[in-house]
């Protein structure tokens, strides 16, 4: 079956929507909570209207959430002989949903932990029955165009997933790197930088083209500042290879390496959406 080009744009979307609630999940309190259920329930609409929209289901009675459900259903089993899971679960995830964001009753830790587990078992359910996709391989940096920096940015992608922030922070500041090659070249092409003056093999005139590159880029320049504090030395030789050298107050956690990749893939997009 032939889907949509907007279908990766709308599992990713799934995708990130269920992390910030399982995000949540983790945590404690009832701010925490409430951000989870409400975004738990919330990547479960989008899964279903995606199921409704790729697979050609009935847009009628969909004006409540059992009838999207039942409008995912019907699609589901049309298309693959089989039934989508967990109906009971997820109707009392939406209202436990409604509960918390219009009465103020938020549920305690271990409903919300059940919620969290049928939520991600759905949604990595439906990836493979109904797209042949594994929620696994679904990447944010599938959304960049460029062959070189997609790659880059999925390969940083993948080592958070598997806690390897130390590895994807290296894989974002090399990202980077390319990224400020690649806009150098266009630039070059342009007439506004000369790439083959000897002298800007000097380090001082090194980190001001990249500080002048960060600028036409449009980088916000505290999140710059943090990525410079946050990542290794990156350089790019002769044979076109990369060498990293690591430096000392690096802090490799999981929020700080989502930070770096996330400050990277912005400047990808926002280069890619303005072409020179």
């Amino acid at each position: 079956m032939t889907f949509s080009r907007d279908l990766p744009k709308r599992l990713l979307m799934a995708k990130q929507i269920l992390n910030h609630g399982l995000e949540h999940a983790k945590k404690n309190g009832e701010i925490n909570r409430l951000h989870s259920i409400i975004s738990l329930d919330g990547a479960i609409e989008n899964i279903l209207y995606t199921i409704i929209i790729e697979l050609h289901g009935s847009n009628k009675n969909i004006s409540r959430f059992e009838g999207i459900f039942d409008s995912a259903d019907i699609a589901t089993t049309n298309t693959t002989n089989n039934k989508l899971p967990y109906k009971p679960d997820l109707l009392a995830l939406h209202k436990a949903r409604n509960a918390a964001q219009h009465e103020g009753v938020i549920p305690d830790q271990s409903t919300i932990q059940r919620f969290m587990l049928r939520s991600e078992d759905f949604i990595r359910q439906v990836c493979e029955l109904c797209f042949k996709k594994s929620f696994d391989d679904i990447f944010l940096a599938d959304t960049i165009q460029d062959h070189d920096l997609r790659e880059a940015m999925r390969e940083a992608e993948g080592q958070i997933s598997k806690n390897k922030h130390k590895e994807s922070t290296i894989s974002s500041a090399k990202a980077f790197t390319l990224l400020i090659s690649k806009n150098e070249e266009q630039e070059s092409r342009r007439g506004k930088i000369s790439l083959h003056n000897p002298d800007e093999i000097i380090k001082e005139i090194e980190y001001l083209k990249e500080r002048i590159a960060v600028l036409s880029l449009r980088a916000n320049i505290r999140d710059y500042q943090f990525f410079k504090k946050n990542t290794p030395l990156v350089a790019t030789m002769s044979d076109g290879s990369m060498k990293f050298a690591l430096h000392d107050g690096i802090e490799y956690s999981g929020a700080n390496s989502t930070r770096v990749l996330n400050f990277v893939y912005g400047l990808i997009i926002d280069w890619e959406g303005n072409p020179s």
